[in-house]
């Protein structure tokens, strides 16, 4: 049903009952889906979950299972399994490689192979590089900008770590700011959440 729409793949778009100015292209793409507006999907599952049908408006999704359980709108991920799970999580960007798979909140960016892989309930937070903020689970306003940057945080909020390996061990602990190459990567390997309000500038500071 609806209008100015494409389509093309097996079982692609199959329950489509209304919606207009979708382009969907891939195997099961979208399978399940009953309405929704303005999204463009490609690749084989890219919003292609088979249980429940789903909605959503103006999500673009590009890659294999890519928002493959979304049931929301204003999402775009690209990359193999980007945002996978999310569900009810809106305005998130994910692009690379499982970024933000877990995710189900929203208002995230993680660009990288599996950035903010493990977010599930963290929002507003930024990670930019190879498993930056990988282990984030619930942290909230963490800016993570480089390789492993803040990789093992999960609940710590309101942290800013730039720089390869910037404040990396970090789990608990929040408000910290760490700019540099491996600054304050040991911090807080003891899962402390005492660890907070520091700030930390330079190579290995």
């Amino acid at each position: 049903g609806g209008s100015n729409n494409f389509y093309a793949g097996f079982i692609t778009a199959r329950t489509m009952a209304s919606g207009n100015d979708n382009t969907v292209i891939g195997s099961s793409a979208m399978q399940n889906h009953i309405n929704g507006d303005s999204n463009v999907v490609i690749g084989t599952k890219a919003m292609g979950t088979s249980i429940g049908l789903k909605k959503g408006n103006y999500n673009t999704a590009i890659g294999f299972e890519t928002m493959f359980s979304n049931d929301t709108s204003f999402n775009t991920g690209v990359g193999y399994r980007a945002l996978r799970n999310n569900f009810t999580g809106t305005k998130n960007t994910a692009i690379g490689i499982e970024a933000l798979f877990s995710n189900t909140t929203s208002a995230n960016t993680a660009i990288g192979f599996m950035a903010a892989r493990s977010n599930t309930n963290g929002t507003d937070i930024l990670a930019i590089g190879d498993s930056a903020l990988y282990s984030n689970t619930l942290g909230t306003e963490n800016i993570a900008i480089g390789s492993r940057s803040l990789k093992n945080n999960t609940t710590g909020d309101i942290n800013i770590a730039i720089g390869k390996n910037a404040l990396a061990s970090n789990q608990l602990g929040s408000q910290n700011i760490a700019i540099g190459q491996d600054a304050m990567i040991n911090m807080n390997l003891a899962g402390l959440s005492t660890n907070t309000a520091n700030v930390a500038i330079g190579y290995q500071a």
